[in-house]
């Protein structure tokens, strides 16, 4: 078994292991918290902690209980700020890059699966380009549910 530590956020949406990368400000644990409220787990904020394990990568987080911080509020543990929503450990299933809204951006959401090296294996993911009207962890689940109905996320 092998570790390795990533930038990110790791969900469960739909039960699917999500992980969520991108740029340090970018939305990513804004994001998750959207995605507790609606009812999905979170597994770990901020650093996450991968493991492999027969030939899957198993996410988890470095702390006993997952926290994250309410800007200009403070930090918390995740179970406190939305009670329930907590998963110790997922399967990484796909990869959602939340990355800056550029001009060459339709302004719509065009769901292009690519893959994604994560702890060197391939995972299936697709870029998010983040604009400050647009509802993340309404899209994320909707992206899951999407290719979960395609069929696309079989065998992840």
């Amino acid at each position: 078994m092998s570790r390795q530590f990533i930038h990110g956020v790791l969900v469960v949406v739909k039960e699917t292991g999500v992980l969520i990368i991108g740029e340090a400000g970018i939305g990513k644990s804004s994001a998750a918290l959207r995605l507790m409220i609606m009812g999905h787990k979170l597994v770990s904020d901020d650093v996450v902690a991968i493991d492999t394990i027969d030939g899957r990568l198993l996410g988890s987080c470095l702390e006993k209980t997952p926290r994250m911080e309410i800007r200009g509020v403070g930090i918390f543990e995740a179970d406190y700020i939305v009670p329930g929503s907590v998963a110790p450990a997922s399967p990484i299933q796909m990869v959602i890059e939340l990355d800056e809204f550029r001009d060459t951006d339709s302004g719509k959401l065009e769901i292009k699966a690519k893959p994604y090296k994560i702890a060197n294996e391939d995972k299936i993911g697709v870029r998010l380009p983040v604009t400050y009207l647009a509802d993340i962890g309404f899209l994320i689940e909707f992206i899951v549910r999407f290719f979960k109905d395609k069929g696309i996320l079989n065998g992840q």
